[in-house]
């Protein structure tokens, strides 16, 4: 059950960018590389996020960051499935 909970939750979150996505993709159709944007941040978020739960926290507070982390590289992979299927 906290599996699937922990799937809407990325799914969830990961709507938002996606549309962003989607909307990039339709007003910018020369410039490829701003669909990619919001995957990097994410990334780069879900990156931050594992950093700051290896060097910053402390007791339980790197559990959290690392449950953000999972969410953010969780919606980095959705939004980079849908870059590569516009581009397809």
């Amino acid at each position: 059950m906290q599996y699937v909970r922990f799937l809407l939750l990325v799914l969830l979150f990961g709507s938002i960018p996606t549309a962003i996505v989607i909307l990039i993709s339709k007003i910018e159709k020369n410039r490829t590389f701003l669909k990619y944007l919001p995957t990097i941040i994410l990334f780069a978020t879900g990156v931050m996020f594992i950093i700051t739960a290896k060097r910053f926290s402390q007791g339980m507070e790197g559990l959290g960051y690392i449950a953000l982390a999972m969410i953010a590289i969780g919606c980095c992979v959705l939004t980079l499935t849908k870059d590569i299927v516009i581009d397809v």
